[in-house]
């Protein structure tokens, strides 16, 4: 397995074998917007496949990959699997005591993959964890700015948190404002970041 860490914008090859675009293999790292993605291998772990990638972090918020069933798929033999789990390996800190780097281990239903599978990994989302507690007038603001004619409702009950979308403009269905309220109040970065590799 190649292994390589991300910081700083900087490739480090700490061990194993380059994979070269002759064989038709993508393992990054790939940039989009501010965010540095790259696979470190994919293999069989008991009755899951698991699949380890690293990521930038644009600052100190706590980013993660989004594991919805729409965002992250694994592609392996022409049928796409979901995740069942995510694992944080690692991080690392930059000069500036931050930390600039997150590796986690994403975990698919799949049993009896051999070594030498070609699988490919869809990551489409990378975000911010939405806090429990929101400034409803403040995440109303950042909405009307971002994507005007959307608005939101918090929740006002005891012992519940969150917010949904009360009106939105035509064109688009109740399930996308909300999808679309909610990627701006987690600062979501897409995607996608798409990489190919043959299992370990």
């Amino acid at each position: 397995m190649a292994l390589a860490l991300i910081l700083f914008g900087i490739i480090h090859t700490v061990a194993g074998n380059a994979v070269t675009k002759d064989q038709g293999l993508n393992k990054g790292p790939t940039r989009i917007g501010d965010i540095t993605v790259e696979l470190l291998g994919g293999r069989q772990i008991k009755d899951q496949f698991q699949v380890e990638v690293c990521y930038t972090l644009p600052d100190e918020r706590d980013w993660l990959l989004s594991i919805s069933p729409t965002d992250t798929l694994l592609r392996i033999n022409d049928k796409d699997y979901t995740v069942s789990e995510a694992q944080m390996i690692s991080r690392e800190k930059g000069s500036n005591g931050q930390y600039n780097l997150r590796c986690e281990a994403l975990l698919f239903p799949v049993q009896n993959v051999p070594a030498g599978t070609p699988f490919q990994i869809t990551l489409s989302k990378i975000s911010v964890s939405e806090s429990e507690i929101f400034d409803c007038a403040a995440l109303q603001k950042k909405i009307d700015a971002i994507q005007p004619g959307i608005s939101i409702q918090c929740a006002t009950q005891p012992h519940v948190s969150g917010f949904h979308a009360v009106s939105w403009p035509r064109g688009i269905t109740q399930a996308e404002a909300n999808a679309l309220a909610h990627d701006i109040a987690s600062d979501a970065r897409k995607g996608p970041w798409i990489f190919k590799d043959v299992s370990e």
